[in-house]
């Protein structure tokens, strides 16, 4: 990794929230059959475009589920990847967006310490090939593509950590 700036594990820069590293429900928690037309909006691998802005349609759950997966829930700043499927992609929710979101099962999210790092940085870093590839070192392409270990990954992921002005 070559850059002016210190190189950290997102485990080093992860928020103090406690729920800074996560992964989508246990399939059986959220399947289809639990969409409903209205409700808090689920975001998948489909979801990720190539901009900032979440797209295409989008499947919901009501609000009392949303609350029983609240630690699957995505907050502005929080950064969300596949680990199976699209693998090497990444997605952010923007502070502008006031809606309530939750991972789908084949995501994962990280959520990082202000103080420590800019989550658009992180983001935008990913989309580089270099960022790309600091995800890819760890899929297996045996089968559908995917991350073994994701939360575990994840906290090993390496970035460059530029000064946070604050």
């Amino acid at each position: 990794m070559s850059s002016q700036w210190p190189v950290k594990t997102l485990e080093e820069i992860q928020s103090s929230s406690g729920r800074a590293f996560a992964i989508g429900p246990f399939g059986s928690r959220m399947k289809s059959d639990t969409y409903v037309a209205k409700g808090v909006r689920v975001v998948r691998g489909t979801n990720i475009g190539d901009s900032r802005a979440l797209k295409g349609d989008f499947v919901y759950i009501t609000e009392e589920l949303a609350s029983q997966l609240e630690s699957c829930r995505i907050s502005p700043g929080d950064l969300f990847f596949p680990h199976r499927g699209s693998i090497g992609e990444v997605g952010i929710i923007d502070w502008d967006d006031e809606g309530r979101y939750i991972l789908s099962s084949s995501l994962m999210k990280f959520a990082c310490n202000l103080k420590l790092a800019d989550p658009r940085f992180l983001y935008y870093y990913f989309r580089t090939a270099e960022g790309k590839n600091e995800i890819l070192r760890f899929a297996s392409t045996v089968g559908t593509p995917g991350i073994g270990q994701p939360l575990s990954s994840l906290r090993q992921m390496r970035v460059p950590a530029p000064p946070v002005e604050l």
